[in-house]
């Protein structure tokens, strides 16, 4: 995301899919941290140059 996100910013356009589980969204015994930061980061991403791109 960090390599393409700015470009896209600058363009207007893109998007980035990040694929995660029900895990990211629930709190639960054997929760992957890495699903949860991934969900936490592309939000953080989207806050930052979303509204760049409009």
């Amino acid at each position: 995301m960090g390599a393409f996100a700015p470009a896209m910013a600058a363009r207007g356009t893109g998007a980035i899919v990040n694929v995660g589980s029900l895990g990211t969204s629930m709190a639960a015994s054997g929760t992957s941290a890495f699903q949860a930061a991934l969900s936490m980061l592309a939000k953080s991403w989207t806050a930052e140059y979303g509204p760049r791109a409009m």
